[in-house]
């Protein structure tokens, strides 16, 4: 997927070394899972992603410059199983951020997940005290729905409705 200034392409199980770079920063991290993002943690992960690409045709993708092909991040649509919901999900490395970045590959994939009629509405899960994410979150167009409890932490789920 391609946007004005981005590359979005699936993640895969090799991309565990890009995932644990995006987390060693603490202030990247701190939102998505802090501490336990080690090296192995970012590892599994990347499996897990790829694995839900390979299940779902969808997924995590890695943001890219389109044009110098710098990793920034990644976006994407993750299935919450538990919830039966999928969410949108979005990390950027922190010289990325506050730039419209994370904006323009979320809105990328609402489009995606409007055109392809992936769910009925789409779930933001994010911490309370990730303001920035909040913001980003009511800027696309989500609502609060509800609080919730993940394995980590407390969080605060937003919906948006495709209808």
């Amino acid at each position: 997927m391609m946007t004005e200034r981005l590359a979005l392409r699936a993640l895969d199980a090799g991309d565990g070394s890009l995932l644990a770079e995006l987390y060693s920063d603490p202030e990247v991290a701190r939102h998505i899972g802090g501490d336990g993002l080690d090296r192995v943690a970012a590892e599994r992960q990347a499996q897990k992603f790829a694995s839900v690409w390979d299940q779902r045709g969808y997924g995590q993708s890695i943001v890219c410059d389109r044009f110098t092909g710098t990793v920034m991040g990644r976006v994407g649509l993750h299935p919450w199983e538990e919830w039966g919901e999928v969410e949108l999900g979005w990390v950027l490395a922190r010289c990325y951020q506050g730039r419209g970045l994370a904006h323009e590959a979320a809105r990328a994939w609402l489009e995606w997940g409007r055109r392809e009629g992936v769910a009925q509405a789409l779930t933001a899960v994010i911490q309370p005290g990730n303001a920035a994410s909040i913001r980003l979150a009511k800027r696309l167009g989500f609502r609060f729905e509800r609080s919730d409890q993940t394995p980590w932490n407390p969080v605060s789920v937003y919906r948006y409705d495709f209808a």
